[in-house]
């Protein structure tokens, strides 16, 4: 039985990704908004591109844009290539306002709306203890399913908390 790349956790997935991570991780701003872009992995973006697309990345460096107003997704550092929405084959849910249905755990399949389900209800979102749950037990892949490359974890945290103090 073949065992998968381990997650964001292991360090199999280390090993065999050390030669195409960025070669410097620092911020860098998206060439359309101004916004902070943050380094993702080429693996990342070989899994969120559509396969036409592929073909451009060549071997730059690329950054990620969370601004929910830009359409961008990724940008080469070198100003050369950049990646809208259009252009890959999940929906980011970073990118999207306002839309109970848009992904924010891209390994367990959770939403917006189930987080903000939660919080009305009162309780720590469901997400939360079970993402927990699936990183210890390294089933997580975030550093290729998520587009942003990072833990979603973060993410919910940010979704959940004007939630919170909504309620007053």
């Amino acid at each position: 039985m073949s065992t998968p790349l381990e997650s964001c956790c292991g360090n199999r997935a280390e090993q065999v990704t050390s030669q195409i991570r960025p070669r410097d991780r620092g911020p860098a701003p998206c060439l359309v908004c101004g916004a902070s872009g943050t380094a993702v992995e080429h693996r990342t973006l070989l899994h969120m591109l559509r396969p036409d697309r592929v073909g451009r990345l060549g071997d730059r460096e690329f950054r990620f844009c969370d601004a929910p107003g830009c359409d961008t997704v990724y940008f080469s550092v070198d100003g050369e290539v950049s990646f809208g929405t259009a252009d890959l084959r999940e929906r980011v849910g970073l990118k999207t306002t306002g839309d109970p249905q848009a992904p924010v755990c891209y390994c367990f399949g959770f939403t917006v709306g189930d987080l903000e389900a939660d919080v009305r209800l009162g309780r720590t979102p469901t997400a939360v203890g079970r993402i927990r749950e699936m990183v210890k037990a390294r089933q997580c892949v975030c550093e290729v399913r998520n587009p942003s490359g990072r833990c979603c974890l973060g993410e919910i945290a940010r979704i959940a908390r004007p939630s919170n103090s909504e309620k007053g």
